[in-house]
């Protein structure tokens, strides 16, 4: 006997990306395809209007808008609904950010479609996903740290301070940063100033040349 399909709602900022997981939930019997949006802000509405068995998001959008105050808004407004990121970024400190604000599995999109499928059903049985890599990352989590030359401290930094570190590491300066985030150019300063303290870097060039190293380390682990 056929069971009943599991409703699927998309987040992502690339047109090309939800089609293809709408693609991928369409070829599966088991889920149907209950929607789309391109960033979290425009997702609430159609979900709190008709609820999914299933959400799948991007990470980062455009404009940085936050993954983090989505999954808060959401469970405050609609409730508790598994939360899928199927992201391009294969971040350790970030898939653990993600369980801890209340999402149930990360997946990268450069995964074969079998194992984002296998993902998804088990965050529909409740169950956390992590691919086998990530889980492998997360039990070498400190030795990695340790290896590493950079200075200790990033896991202590806010989920904005990430975003700000993240930026400059792009080379990205203050301005910028803050039009990106939407924030004035002196919080951006202020985050600067706190994220330097949390990781006892003396002057703005040390953090520049931190973050730098730090981008390139997570680039060569995606």
């Amino acid at each position: 006997m056929k069971g009943k399909q599991r409703s699927v709602f998309i987040i992502d900022g690339s047109p090309l990306v939800r089609l293809g997981l709408r693609s991928l939930i369409d070829s599966d019997p088991r889920l149907c395809f209950a929607g789309e949006s391109p960033c979290p802000r425009d997702a609430l509405e159609p979900i709190a209007a008709t609820p999914p068995d299933l959400i799948t998001t991007e990470a980062i959008f455009p404009g940085r808008e936050g993954l983090f105050e989505f999954l808060h808004d959401l469970h405050v407004q609609v409730g508790s609904i598994p939360v899928l990121v199927i992201t391009r970024r294969d971040e350790q400190l970030l898939a653990t950010r993600v369980l801890h604000a209340g999402g149930q599995g990360y997946v990268m999109k450069t995964h074969d479609p079998a194992v984002i499928l296998e993902a998804m059903h088990r965050v529909l049985e409740g169950k956390i996903y992590l691919s086998d890599e990530m889980t492998q990352r997360a039990v070498d989590q400190f030795a990695t740290s340790r290896a590493s030359r950079l200075p200790t401290g990033v896991e202590d930094l806010s989920n904005r301070e990430l975003e700000v570190l993240d930026l400059v590491g792009d080379g990205m300066p203050s301005k910028e940063i803050a039009k990106v985030l939407s924030i004035s150019l002196k919080t951006v300063e202020t985050h600067r100033a706190n994220i330097r303290a949390k990781l006892g870097i003396d002057h703005s060039a040390g953090l520049i040349r931190y973050a730098s190293q730090w981008r390139a380390l997570e680039n060569q682990r995606s």
